[in-house]
């Protein structure tokens, strides 16, 4: 919807009182979803903070705890505020409790935290996040998720989705670890799930991911000392990033730039053929 529009609908509503304080909470909320959309971040981190604050004068509410730290977090990392959306993702992994407490959910909060922690350059803690929720993913093996705003049942996300993020965030943390052999394995099981995806849904969305894993491959490679490798890896990336491009009719992005310096790496300093 126009969210735009929204917030000055919003706007004009926070002037007149509120009938419950229910009602205010779910006006915080709402308005912080909006002005994210509308792209004006720091209203939409105040908005949630004053989510928060009013949940704290309000104890009957408190059963809408876990529903205000998520939004709170991820607002705050979408401001890349990265070391407080750790700290309320994990408060938020401590309220999650009854009806609020699902695998989704969990899940959801855990790979929140987990990215919150690499932004830090916190490797071991993220890897800790990630774990867990790997073993969430093991034991809940049918959670799926609709992100917001999705329409189309292939935006589903379920367990094989969930994995093969994951799987990017885990790879990530063991290179920040210098676990790079463990890495590339991660990588690897990533790339396998894409190709699946992509071969199911045929959409552009799931093609120009494998060309970012194919990318991260060969700087992987290259940093292991297998020059060739990490040509194979950059080829086959740019053959996804070609593909992409017919059909979107996009020209450059940011991994086909990446790719093609780290092919002209490998031919200036490596040898490469």
């Amino acid at each position: 919807g126009n969210h735009r529009l929204a917030v000055q609908h919003f706007e004009r509503r926070a002037r007149l009182p509120f009938p419950r304080p229910e009602a205010q909470l779910a006006f915080h909320l709402a308005l912080a979803r909006s002005l994210f959309h509308a792209r004006r971040q720091p209203e939409a981190v105040a908005a949630a903070r004053e989510a928060l604050r009013f949940l704290g004068a309000h104890p009957e509410l408190a059963s809408h705890r876990a529903l205000v730290l998520d939004q709170l977090a991820f607002q705050l990392a979408r401001q890349d505020e990265h070391a407080e959306a750790a700290t309320r993702y994990e408060e938020l992994l401590e309220a999650l409790a009854g009806d609020d407490d699902s695998p989704v959910n969990r899940l959801k909060a855990l790979i929140g935290l987990s990215a919150a922690r690499l932004s830090l350059r916190e490797y071991a803690a993220a890897l800790g996040a990630l774990e867990q929720a790997q073993e969430v993913l093991r034991q809940h093996g049918s959670v799926q998720s609709r992100p917001e705003g999705s329409l189309l049942d292939r935006y589903v996300y379920g367990p094989q989705r969930y994995e093969a993020l994951l799987m990017g965030l885990r790879a990530e943390a063991l290179l920040g670890l210098g676990r790079n052999n463990e890495a590339e394995h991660a990588l690897a099981r990533r790339a396998e799930l894409l190709a699946g995806f992509f071969g199911e849904t045929d959409a552009d969305d799931d093609l120009l991911p494998l060309a970012q894993v194919s990318l991260r491959r060969a700087l992987v490679a290259r940093a292991e000392g297998d020059p060739r490798r990490a040509r194979e890896h950059a080829e086959a990336g740019l053959g996804h990033v070609a593909e992409f491009s017919e059909r979107t009719g996009s020209v450059v992005t940011d991994v086909s730039q990446g790719l093609l310096v780290v092919l002209a790496e490998l031919v200036l300093f490596s040898g490469v053929p």
